[in-house]
């Protein structure tokens, strides 16, 4: 049996609001497995609002903090009861407060962070906060899980020819500083037109086409930068779209970079694009369409609800067919959740992101339709290397008696 680790426990919590205790039972009844262990507290009916990492709860709200020199900034979710609390001018402005003091404190994570005084009045914890919010508001408000970063490279979008070639770039560097320098994002910017204009097959591919300039390789031009800034630099990934018509959306100074692509006839669909583009930045969907759901993935949805409907003594009991006719009410609401199309749309909750969509064209005498898009978080899947400075002055002193 694979050994149950703290970090393991407060991954597991922070994934699915369940309780301590409760998330190292499921990890131990799962042996250790983390989407086993997700569906065992969802069967139980002990994550009531559970998603996996990387959806979005339905009530509450996702905000962001970005310091004013766009160096550091933070996502927070916080929680409520209901949709109508979370458009609230009171909620959203608690959410605000919370992801402020993330970006400016530094917690270590959920814990610490209830533990702090609150930035802008020290006489509160954030704990005494929520706590107020609670009471002022009147549902249950949770502070669930944030994120905080320091850029340290960018994430660029480049469109070529009115939107017939879209390109979605992510260049890496070692300091924010590099990072949010003219040198640095005149590089990045130069790398998009050239993946525009070459249609590279792969990085090293890419490393070896002319420069802009018509001076040069790629890659001379990153040796060049390098002796100018000192910094090592790595173009990490790039995506081109040829067909259709590309809108691209840069959120966040170079965080977040998505490039949508769209069939368009009879209209100009920027606007449209840009704001699916912002959908999909915010909420990150898994799926485009409920028409791409695997077959794996609705049997594993259908597993979870039947057992969360065998741990409920009222639905138990119910036929298979009654309780088979709940499931597929229910993964309509799995695909309003998990499908760009089928999502509500963040400007407009009370249509979908398709009839939006069509809404628009139509009302500027056209007609679009979505194909494709790209997603580029800065960062997403390197583990950054973790400086411990104390010991490192600590062996310096040691290293000179």
């Amino acid at each position: 049996m694979a050994a149950v680790t703290a970090a393991m426990v407060k991954e597991l919590r922070e994934s699915t609001g369940a309780g301590m205790m409760e998330c190292k039972k499921a990890l131990t009844e799962t042996d250790g497995d983390m989407d086993k262990a997700i569906d065992w507290l969802r069967e139980k009916g002990l994550a009531q609002a559970a998603k996996k990492a990387g959806r979005i709860a339905a009530e509450g709200a996702v905000v962001a903090y970005m310091t004013p020199c766009g160096c550091t900034g933070a996502l927070v979710e916080v929680n409520c009861e209901t949709d109508f609390v979370a458009n609230t001018d009171n909620f959203k402005n608690f959410a605000n407060a919370v992801a402020k003091h993330v970006a400016l404190a530094n917690p270590a994570d959920l814990d610490e962070l209830m533990k702090q005084k609150f930035v802008d009045d020290e006489s509160k914890t954030i704990e005494d906060m929520v706590s107020d919010a609670t009471v002022a508001i009147g549902e249950k408000i949770t502070v669930r899980r944030f994120a905080r970063y320091e850029t340290e490279g960018v994430v660029s979008s480049y469109i070529h020819m009115g939107g017939r070639i879209g390109v979605l770039i992510e260049v890496n560097c070692e300091t924010d500083f590099v990072a949010n320098g003219e040198p640095f994002g005149n590089f990045v910017k130069g790398v998009a037109a050239v993946v525009a204009k070459e249609n590279p097959a792969d990085v090293d591919a890419l490393m070896g086409c002319p420069w802009v300039t018509g001076n040069g390789t790629v890659k001379d031009a990153k040796d060049e930068l390098f002796l100018a800034i000192r910094e090592n630099m790595s173009i990490r990934r790039f995506a081109r779209i040829a067909d259709g018509f590309s809108v691209p959306y840069v959120h966040m100074k170079g965080k977040i970079g998505v490039i949508v692509n769209l069939t368009v006839e009879g209209c100009d669909a920027t606007e449209i694009g840009k704001d699916i583009a912002m959908q999909i930045a915010a909420l990150n969907p898994r799926f485009w369409d409920k028409s791409q759901v695997t077959q794996d993935v609705l049997d594993e949805e259908k597993e979870v609800m039947l057992g969360q409907m065998a741990n409920d003594p009222k639905m138990a009991n119910k036929p298979d067919q009654v309780k088979e006719k709940i499931v597929m009410g229910k993964l309509n609401k799995f695909y309003a959740e998990n499908c760009l199309l089928q999502q509500a749309f963040v400007k407009d909750g009370d249509v979908s992101v398709e009839q939006y969509m069509n809404n628009a064209a139509k009302a500027l005498g056209g007609k679009v339709s979505f194909n494709t898009a790209v997603r580029f978080e800065k960062g997403e899947g390197i583990e950054k290397k973790q400086e411990n400075f104390a010991a490192e002055i600590a062996s310096m002193v040691n290293g000179n008696k």
